[in-house]
C-alpha cells in the first residue's frame, strides 16, 4: 500500500477495497510505520505509539497485526505482533547503510513459510525476523557504474546471523 519510502502504492479506492474486502479475510496484516499511519490517520513516531497501534489495528481489522518498525530511529529494528489480546516484541540489530527492497515481501512470506509448516504465530514471526534479519546482514552489494552501492537480500543466508 504505502512504500517505506512514502510512496503510495494504491489509489485510495483500492486501499479501501483491501479494508473492507481482503482484511477480514487475513490471518496476519503486516503493515510497515508508513501503511499503519495511512490505515489509522495518525503518525506512529516511536515504541509505545507502534504498541498502540497494533492493538488498534488488530481490533478495526478482527486479525493478528504485526507492526513492522524497521524504519524507526534506533539502535534496533522493532516489530510488534498484536495477536490473541497480547503483544510480543521482536527486535534485532538494525543494519545501517543498506538499500535493499522488498524487506517486507520478505519478511511476510518467510512468516506464511513458518506458518504452512505448522509453526505457531509468534514461532513463525521469530523464525522469519532471524532470517530477514540474517539476509540484510549477509546481503550481496556492488558498486553502480556511478558509484552508489546497489544492495540485494541474500535469500540464502549462513544459519549464524540472527
Amino acid at each position: 500500500m504505502v512504500a517505506t519510502s512514502g510512496d503510495v502504492l494504491l489509489r485510495s479506492d483500492a486501499i479501501e477495497s483491501c479494508e473492507k474486502e481482503l482484511f477480514p479475510l487475513a490471518t496476519l496484516l503486516t503493515p510497515n510505520l508508513n501503511e499503519a499511519a495511512r490505515l489509522l490517520g495518525a503518525k506512529i513516531s516511536d515504541r509505545q505509539a507502534m504498541e498502540r497501534a497494533a492493538q488498534t489495528l488488530s481490533k478495526k481489522y478482527g486479525t493478528s497485526v504485526l507492526l513492522k518498525g524497521g524504519h524507526l530511529t534506533g539502535e534496533h529494528a522493532v516489530d510488534f505482533l498484536f495477536a490473541g489480546g497480547k503483544t510480543i516484541e521482536f527486535s534485532a540489530p538494525f543494519v545501517r547503510d543498506v538499500a535493499t527492497h522488498g524487506t517486507g515481501c520478505t519478511y511476510s512470506a518467510a512468516i506464511t513459510a513458518g506458518l504452512a509448516s505448522g509453526l505457531s504465530l509468534p514461532d513463525a514471526v521469530h523464525r522469519a525476523k532471524k532470517f530477514v534479519t540474517a539476509s540484510i546482514e549477509q546481503r550481496f552489494r556492488w558498486k553502480s557504474a556511478f558509484g552508489k552501492n546497489l544492495d540485494a537480500l541474500n535469500h540464502r543466508p549462513n544459519e549464524r546471523a540472527g
